[in-house]
């Protein structure tokens, strides 16, 4: 039996990814692009199992008009338009041994004069604080948008480290851990508007 299927973020909040297969294909994460990691990565994965087919052909027929019609409306990370693979392909041994002779940049330690010209090629790009308005735009764009939860994993994290650091408000002298103290201290302690000098 062959079907198509499409992969969602895990809050089903957007449609990345449509395919064609049979087995367990929809639920393997191996022989997927980059891109299609990536997403998962930071995202999570949600599968929906669209259609049953017969035949391979009625599959990649509908996988093409599913891409056709999906394209133009969601950021889809499909490298072709389908109707593409065999099912079930094994990738010959020598082939196979081949691509592991071939060279890989994984440690690749890079010359003097390559980092100096990286270095010079950054010399007089604007960085640092953006403006006001640049900053509104950015909180506008990401209000109400779901975090990942790679994002609330490391926004949990910083929490907890903050929680360690002992702080004392400068207008009252008030000891407390994280940031909390910042809620009736510092910049809003009853104090402060005494200590106008």
């Amino acid at each position: 039996m062959y079907y198509t299927y499409a992969h969602y973020t895990a809050d089903k909040s957007r449609l990345f990814y449509i395919g064609k297969g049979k087995n367990k294909r929809m639920y393997q994460k191996s022989g997927r692009s980059n891109h299609w990691k990536s997403i998962v990565a930071n995202n999570g994965l949600h599968i929906e199992l669209l259609a049953k087919w017969k035949t391979e052909e009625e599959a990649f027929e509908h996988e093409k008009f599913l891409i056709e019609c999906f394209k133009p409306l969601t950021k889809l990370c499909n490298l072709t338009d389908g109707g593409e693979g065999i099912s079930g392909y094994v990738v010959p041994q020598e082939i196979l041994h081949k691509w592991s002779k071939k060279p890989h940049n994984t440690g690749k330690q890079w010359s003097e004069e390559v980092r100096q010209k990286l270095r010079n090629a950054q010399i007089g790009i604007p960085r640092g604080p953006q403006t006001e308005e640049h900053s509104v735009k950015i909180a506008k764009a990401l209000k109400g948008k779901p975090k990942s939860p790679k994002h609330i994993a490391k926004m949990s994290e910083k929490a907890k480290q903050q929680s360690k650091v002992l702080l004392t408000c400068p207008n009252c002298g008030h000891q407390n851990y994280g940031p909390n103290i910042f809620r009736w201290h510092f910049d809003n302690c009853k104090e402060k508007q005494w200590n106008l000098t």
